[in-house]
């Protein structure tokens, strides 16, 4: 990764009743490989972007992870963001729980957010972007489509 710091968030393992099981030894193996990669986009969209992931990820015996990429100014030196890193932990583990299943979710800090996002996003990877739809085009539908060309498919979810 270039020049990026990665933080992950523990996340409470509260066991709930929609949560799904894996049957098989094979199925556990495939589901540490398949992953739902939902990147934050905005609290509304990232919410939208996260009901949508844990339908497929159930459908495909997948797991989820969030990831969220925040671009450190050149002034500040990159282990210290100009936002308080256990807000931004705290804040991004209470999205995360509000959904069955369980889900990683991953904080990168960075100079170059799309350069890092190429380098944690694995080769066509699920990708799952959440934000408004309007007549022009959004920073969410820019970055979809930028992800799109680099081979990952893309599901564009609309919030309210």
């Amino acid at each position: 990764m270039r020049n990026a710091v990665r933080y992950e968030v523990p996340m409470p393992r509260g066991v709930r009743d929609d949560r799904f099981e894996l049957e098989t030894q094979a199925g556990a193996q495939a589901a540490s490989t398949l992953a739902v990669d939902v990147i934050y986009t905005s609290e509304a969209g990232t919410r939208s972007a996260l009901k949508t992931a844990w339908a497929l990820a159930r459908g495909l015996g997948a797991r989820v992870c969030l990831v969220f990429v925040y671009a450190v100014p050149y002034a500040l030196p990159l282990n210290e963001p100009a936002v308080s890193l256990p807000f931004l932990k705290a804040n991004l583990a209470k999205l995360a729980s509000g959904f069955p299943g369980e889900a990683s979710v991953n904080i990168y800090l960075c100079r170059e957010p799309f350069a890092t996002l190429c380098d944690v996003l694995r080769g066509s990877s699920l990708v799952v972007l959440g934000g408004r739809v309007r007549w022009w085009v959004t920073q969410e539908r820019r970055l979809a489509r930028r992800l799109k060309k680099l081979g990952h498919h893309v599901v564009f979810v609309e919030s309210r």
